[in-house]
């Protein structure tokens, strides 16, 4: 059987818990959460690519040829060799292992795990900011924005030296955007939460 692509476990159990913010949203009507849930709606756009992608390249591994692939997403074989093809010779292993570092990084911080997050910081971060700190940034994120309801697919970008993951974050009170910095080294050398229009 072929392997799973690096952070399959990790978009699976996103796309369950967008769906499931937004079938509630749907079953109760408008509410508290209903901007958070209009985030997580808007999320899985994104994730549903993302997955379709991850699919193409198991269903590749699996030997599957790009005529059946083709077939079953309704369009030529040459479209889908051109599509995917391309996508997948673009995202590396090394981008794939970081999103999913960086949903991991978000998962520990809103869980409340400051100490084990802070072991995967670089010096200066855990110089600055220790688990103490890291519980009280996330009480004033919630205390601005309500209770984390989902995160969306991760996107990452190369700055300079360091590799940066943008997450969607769908809150109570509407979107918010998760930030991982990264550095050479795998080191979380940045950590905020951000107005989803912030460059």
């Amino acid at each position: 059987m072929a392997q799973k692509p690096v952070d399959a476990e990790a978009l699976a159990a996103i796309l369950e818990e967008n769906a499931a913010v937004v079938a509630r949203a749907l079953r109760q009507g408008s509410g508290a959460s209903t901007l958070g849930a209009l985030t997580a709606s808007l999320s899985l756009e994104g994730l549903s690519a993302e997955a379709t992608r991850s699919l193409v390249a198991a269903a590749r591994a699996d030997r599957r040829t790009w005529s059946e692939i083709g077939q079953v997403l309704r369009i030529s074989r040459q479209g889908a060799q051109k599509r995917f093809r391309r996508e997948m010779a673009l995202e590396g292993e090394e981008h794939r292992g970081r999103a999913a570092d960086a949903l991991e990084v978000l998962r520990l911080w809103s869980a409340g795990e400051g100490k084990q997050l802070a072991e995967r910081f670089d010096q200066t971060m855990k110089e600055r900011l220790d688990a103490q700190g890291l519980a009280s940034a996330w009480g004033q994120v919630e205390g601005l924005s309500g209770r984390l309801l989902t995160m969306g697919g991760p996107t990452v970008t190369q700055r300079g030296r360091h590799q940066v993951v943008d997450v969607p974050l769908a809150f109570e009170r509407g979107p918010m955007k998760g930030r991982v910095a990264f550095d050479a080294e795998g080191k979380v050398s940045g950590l905020f939460v951000l107005y989803p229009d912030v460059p």
